[in-house]
């Protein structure tokens, strides 16, 4: 832990936390000792019940405990007799200083990791202003999506939207496709989801395609559906992928923890 007196001088700071072989695998901003905070937590839960960080992880996202990935890598450390490496990437900062310069931390680092950082949520404002090509400037800045330009649509019907951002960059790196991504395992109403005939992806306030939902299957053991789509690949036409999402889903659809929302198709 670090003395009163570090703690009085560093005010806020930016940090970040790596395995043995310096891998940076989260990235993080605090005051005090935060840092620390991390594997202290972990180090609690080993010790409440030492067989529970043991479970095999079930997706992507927690293991069946509900471990974020982030505490799994940390108790994999532990169980080694080891712990993150703890770096800290600036200090000195004010809290606004400190949320830009993590953001564009997880930005940068999540896109040359291929996705491999552990940070369950971008960093504050990545989706206006984060990394991005200059193609997905030109999207996040140029013309809105149009519910109302899907084929068939009536006016208040129903889409769902589902945010991808956390597992875009697969997409990317072409180790999986935009569908593998999307169709996913997501905790939601089946009954509303079965009314919403196509699902909307996007991440990072960019629309990346649409599909035409023909089914929802499921629920699995963790009550999470899937969805079957009408044609693999996603609708053709310039209308359907690379457009500003900002204006249908704001900060909620394209920044927010739950990657599940409701549009409706304006009158």
């Amino acid at each position: 832990m670090f003395s009163p007196a570090t703690v009085e001088a560093i005010g806020s700071y930016v940090y970040a936390l790596a395995d043995l072989d310096d891998r940076i695998f989260y990235v993080g901003k605090g005051q005090g000792n935060r840092v620390f905070d991390h594997v202290e937590e972990v180090r609690r839960l080993l010790t409440d019940d030492p067989m529970r960080l043991l479970e095999t992880p079930e997706d992507e996202d927690v293991d069946r405990d509900g471990l974020s990935p982030k505490r799994q890598r940390i108790a994999a450390l532990l169980r080694a007799g080891s712990e993150p490496s703890m770096y800290i990437v600036w200090e000195g900062l004010t809290p606004e200083q400190a949320l830009l310069i993590e953001a564009a931390l997880i930005s940068v680092l999540d896109w040359q990791l291929g996705g491999a950082l552990t940070n369950q949520v971008s960093g504050h404002g990545t989706t206006h202003f984060g990394l991005k090509t200059v193609q997905d400037l030109e999207a996040t800045k140029g013309e809105p999506f149009r519910i109302a330009d899907l084929p068939g649509v009536a006016e208040s019907e129903e889409v769902i939207a589902i945010n991808i951002n956390r597992r875009w960059p697969e997409v990317v790196a072409q180790k999986s496709t935009l569908l593998d991504v999307s169709k996913g395992r997501w905790k939601l109403d089946p009954k509303r989801a079965s009314r919403c005939r196509y699902a909307i992806i996007h991440a990072n306030g960019i629309v990346r395609g649409v599909f035409e939902v023909k089914e929802w299957q499921g629920p699995d053991s963790e009550g999470r559906f899937t969805f079957v789509p009408v044609h693999e690949d996603p609708l053709q036409g310039a209308s359907f992928s690379q457009k500003n999402a900002s204006s249908l889903f704001g900060t909620a659809g394209s920044g927010s923890q739950n990657p599940i929302r409701y549009v409706r198709v304006p009158r």
